[in-house]
């Protein structure tokens, strides 16, 4: 990969289907043969929760549940992605199940000067219960973390003190620069299935957090 490619942002991806690879040579008055290629996808390690008790799940397909949000400049909106007509905004148009999801801005990119939480409703984790595993399926496109930052928590409710980060966003700006004449492709992440184990907050009352800032570009 170039320098900023951005294999990591297949994390937790399904690996099936059809891959592709595309080669683009920026660079004139030379040439070169692709002599072999491979892909190595790292083995599963989700938990095996089959047959767990569930004590809280939502689609978003009846509604917010329970979930509500807060901040400046905060767009978060429930519904299906509209398309984006630009040449540097990756196309979000599906939610992981169904036709909803939450996003900052349904039709447009996230706010700039913004700082957005995303928080579920109180759920109750029993006490003396381990393993706990709280799931979540995301797809995003950021800029640089260098300017602009997103990341999943999970805490006692109304305590960040406890706060766990679950996912943060450490990578460069997610487009890319190709060609000759140049061409401008955006690239995401997602939809993803993360797992995490929370069995920390065994006993508690926890919320799980998701926070955007922006900075003013």
């Amino acid at each position: 990969p170039e320098f900023a490619g951005k294999l990591n942002q297949f994390k937790n991806m399904n690996g099936g289907g059809t891959w592709t690879l595309t080669l683009f040579d920026d660079a004139t008055d030379d040439g070169g043969t692709l002599n072999s290629w491979s892909l190595d996808i790292l083995e599963d390690n989700t938990p095996d929760v089959s047959g767990a008790n569930i004590l809280f799940t939502t689609d978003f397909e009846s509604g917010a549940a329970g979930f509500t949000h807060s901040g400046t400049a905060d767009e978060w909106e429930l519904g299906t992605p509209a398309t984006i007509a630009t040449t540097t905004v990756a196309g979000f148009t599906t939610a992981n199940s169904g036709v909803n999801c939450w996003k900052t801005d349904l039709d447009n990119t996230y706010n700039i000067s913004s700082d957005q939480t995303l928080q579920s409703p109180s759920i109750a984790l029993p006490a003396g219960s381990s393993p706990l595993w709280l799931s979540w399926a995301m797809k995003y496109q950021m800029e640089s973390a260098t300017f602009d930052n997103f990341k999943v928590t999970v805490q006692q409710v109304g305590n960040p003190a406890s706060a766990k980060t679950l996912f943060e966003w450490l990578g460069a700006t997610q487009t890319a620069t190709v060609g000759n004449p140049s061409l401008g492709i955006p690239q995401s992440a997602g939809w993803g299935t993360w797992f995490a184990d929370v069995s920390s907050f065994a006993g508690q009352n926890i919320e799980f957090l998701v926070r955007l800032t922006s900075e003013t570009s």
